[in-house]
């Protein structure tokens, strides 16, 4: 993977910069990545090896301190996978093999946590990377950082409003409680899924958007 500074800057003359506020996402964003789409700041690096001829379900902490090439503002880090088959042939998702050659499966693009973080050329930036087999998880180490010189500082605005990512895991929080009761009440849970099922046959009928519509059930579906 690599650091990378995710900034819209200027765009036809337009200043772009207020929208860089509306990046940030907590999850892993599925990305196509090309040249001019983000700015590298530092060298590619590996992050975990997997050996799947002897490879255990286990968890696995990396604690990173990544070089910095060139002076910007980490904003993410965008990661992807080598898949070495032997010694000649290698699969890739990387953004820097040739189009026709790599899978069209793209990268995984994680905007680090707590903040964006200014930089200059030679520090580093203490980076933890984890996984439990089936998920990774990337963060800034915030302890770390904070010791760290002026080359190397947090920016004093976060790119999110705390009080949405709470508000968000309230409300996910609740409809897991929920579908929980509804376990336990049949007659209920069927009435609901009958009611979900028509929203997503018919959104416009009942003012919703279909793209919302379909996320809730599909979500009431998998649990």
């Amino acid at each position: 993977g690599m650091l990378v500074q995710m900034r819209s800057g200027e765009v036809h003359g337009v200043d772009m910069t207020m929208s860089d506020a509306y990046r940030w996402n907590k999850e892993v964003i599925p990305v196509q990545l090309e040249e001019g789409d983000y700015t590298q700041l530092s060298d590619v690096f590996d992050m975990f090896v997997f050996d799947f001829a002897t490879a255990a379900v286990e968890q696995q902490v990396e604690h990173l301190d990544v070089v910095i090439s060139r002076d910007g503002i980490v904003s993410a880090i965008l990661f992807w996978f080598d898949l070495i088959l032997d010694e000649e042939i290698v699969i890739s998702t990387s953004p820097f093999v040739p189009e026709g050659q790599r899978l069209e499966i793209g990268q995984g693009l994680v905007y680090l946590q707590p903040g964006e973080v200014r930089v200059k050329r030679g520090t580093s930036v203490p980076l933890l990377a984890a996984h439990n087999s089936t998920e990774m998880a990337f963060t800034l180490e915030e302890d770390k950082l904070t010791r760290k010189s002026d080359d190397c500082s947090l920016l004093p605005h976060t790119r999110f409003d705390p009080r949405w990512e709470g508000a968000r895991a309230n409300l996910d929080d609740q409809w897991k409680k929920i579908l929980q009761n509804l376990g336990y009440n049949p007659k209920d849970c069927a009435q609901l899924q009958e009611a979900v099922m028509r929203y997503a046959a018919q959104p416009a009928a009942f003012g919703i958007d279909a793209g919302v519509a379909e996320r809730c059930a599909l979500t009431f579906l998998s649990e």
